[in-house]
Order: C-alpha cells, then structure tokens, then sequence
C-alpha cells in the first residue's frame, strides 16, 4: 500500500468539496441497511442535520479552537473523476461541511483545502486491515456493534480463513458477529442492542441448554427480544438485569424457570419465579442486608426483634420494609430446600 500525504496549503491542496462519503464505512454502513439508496447529500444530511449530528457538531468545535485537524482524513482516488472517497475520517469531512453549510465560517486557515493522506496500489484485504486496526487500536475507536458490522459485510468479500488471518479473529468470534448482527436485524433493534445481543449469542450456559434441547433456543430468542422492546418501550430496559438475571438462571441450569418462561415471556414474572428458587441468591442478599445493618454486634437477635417489632417511622420504614422481605423471601427458599431434601433423602 502506497501512502501519499498532501498538505492543504501545497499547490496539490485537495478541496473538501472535492471528497466523497464513504457508504461502506462502519459509521455509515448500520444507516444505509435500512437506507440503500442512500448517497452523498442524504449521508450529509444525516450527519448535519440526523442522528449523526451531536458528534460531528463537536468536531466542529474542534475543528475551530484547533484551526486544523490533529489527523489528515484518509482517501483513495475515484477513478476517471477529479475526486476522492473518504475511506476514514467521514465524520472529519462532515464537520468541514457544517461549518460550510450551517455556520457560513470559512476562518480555518488554506479553507476550503484540507490536509489528507491518500492511498493507493493496495489490495482490497489490506485496504479493510488498515481501517480496522485504526480503529480497533487507534485514537477514535468503533463501537462494538461497528466493528461487528464491518466484519460481516466483509464476509461478501472475503472466506472466513482469510478475515481470520488478516484480522486476528477465531472464527468462532466471526461466527458469533455475524449471528449477532443477524438478530439485531432481523428484529431490527437499535445498535444500543448490540452488548445484550451478542451476550445471548454467546453464553456458554444457556448454549449448553440449547444443545442439550432441554430449552428450545428459537422460542426463547423471541420471548427474550419481546421482553426487551417492551421493557423499552417502558422506558424501564437494562442490559446489566437482563444480562444477570438470565446468567444466574443458566448457570444455575434451572431449566424449568427457563421453560416457563418461554411460555409466559414475563420478565418480572421469572425474576420471581427465580427469587423463589432454591439456587437463587435470595439467602446471600438477606445475610448481606442483616450484616450491612448490624455488623459485629453481640445483641442482633434482639436489636433486630426490637426494630421489626418497634413502631414504623419514616426513619426505619425502609430498613424494615427491607428486612422483613429478605427475611419472608429466606424463609420461602428455605421451606422449598427442605422439601427437597426430603425427597432426596
């Protein structure tokens, strides 16, 4: 690969006017899925006007207080034109055009010709090798769910062996992108799904239930994502309670909570259902809420009758309210332990 950098103000100095968004880069491609026909002006706009605005308004800003860019946006030629393709630095471009088209500010010294670096004499492999590892070990790093997304697309180009070899991924990690980037999809959830999704993809526990075919994967897919979009629609979703949530029950491999749940599709229903399970953690939660409350005194027992006992005030009607669940939820788990102790015995 052939590197040439042009300064803005050498008599090569390239126009910005002259530069091209890039549909395939990874900031771009997850926006033109859903918009295919997308070109130039629509990816503009998006980036002046859509859901790419926020960032390219604060490069701006930069852009401003630095009067220069810290790092040259990276093109290749376009062939039989007098143009260029920015490969890397799309947003960089935008905010060029923002300070053309909304603000009118010409002040940037050279303006309207900018530093670049351009390529050339490359493979289409080592062209998708720099990028990546720009941006996988660079100073402005793509998201997860970018990254994801510019290795699949890949997968049109290139067999899996050779994105392993030039991008340091086992093809299980390709596998699992490229199933992930699947989901989000064909459910067509927002790229904020991505961390939930591709932990689902790869759970090791719940994994093992699906191919032990105690669980059937595909139905418990559905109930999972519905709980998702209608949690988000709620306004009330967390990655990290879904995520721990379903992590304790397979881990646990209390399948029939797992069962149930496809069936019902109730989030809150199977945090119950789980709170009353003989392997949850309600115990450990109880012990801690008592210890954290009265750590290392003599008289517990009694400070705690006398406190469950007293009067409520708006003083100790949290701490009450607290301990009196934990104790009711204690009591459950251990009468269910007790049966099946029982039975076992």
């Amino acid at each position: 690969m052939r590197k040439e950098f042009i300064k803005a103000e050498s008599k090569e100095g390239i126009d910005f006017n002259n530069i091209k968004f890039d549909p395939d880069n990874p900031r771009i491609l997850n926006i033109k899925q859903h918009n295919p026909e997308w070109g130039h002006s629509d990816i503009k706009n998006h980036f002046l006007y859509g859901g790419g605005k926020k960032k390219v308004k604060d490069l701006k800003e930069d852009l401003l207080t630095a009067k220069q860019m810290f790092e040259p946006i990276v093109v290749k030629k376009i062939e039989y034109t007098d143009e260029f393709l920015a490969i890397e630095g799309n947003q960089r471009l935008a905010a060029h055009h923002w300070l053309k088209d909304i603000d009118n500010d010409s002040s940037l010294p050279h303006w309207p010709k900018i530093d670049v670096l351009v390529i050339s004499d490359y493979t289409e492999i080592e062209l998708e090798q720099f990028l990546y590892f720009i941006h996988v070990q660079g100073k402005d790093e793509w998201q997860a769910y970018n990254k994801a997304l510019k290795i699949v697309s890949l997968l049109n180009q290139f067999s899996k062996d050779e994105i392993h070899d030039k991008f340091k991924l086992t093809t299980k990690n390709i596998d699992e992108m490229k199933e992930t980037i699947e989901v989000i999809n064909k459910n067509r959830l927002d790229e904020n799904k991505y961390s939930i999704i591709s932990w689902l993809v790869k759970s090791r526990d719940l994994n093992d239930i699906f191919k032990a075919q105690t669980v059937d994967k595909k139905n418990f897919y559905e109930n999972f994502i519905a709980s998702i979009q209608k949690a988000d629609e709620e306004g009330v979703f967390s990655s990290t309670v879904w995520r721990n949530h379903f992590s304790k029950i397979a881990g646990a491999n209390a399948v029939k909570i797992l069962k149930k749940f496809c069936s019902h599709g109730d989030f809150h229903k199977s945090r119950n259902e789980w709170r009353s399970h003989p392997s949850s953690t309600g115990v450990v939660a109880a012990l801690k809420e008592i210890n954290q409350n009265f750590r290392d005194d003599p008289n517990l027992d009694s400070k705690l009758f006398d406190l469950l006992k007293a009067k409520t005030t708006n003083e100790n009607k949290k701490i009450k309210d607290a301990i009196k669940y934990e104790l009711k939820t204690l009591a459950k788990i251990l009468e269910k332990r007790a049966k099946t102790l029982d039975k076992k015995y």
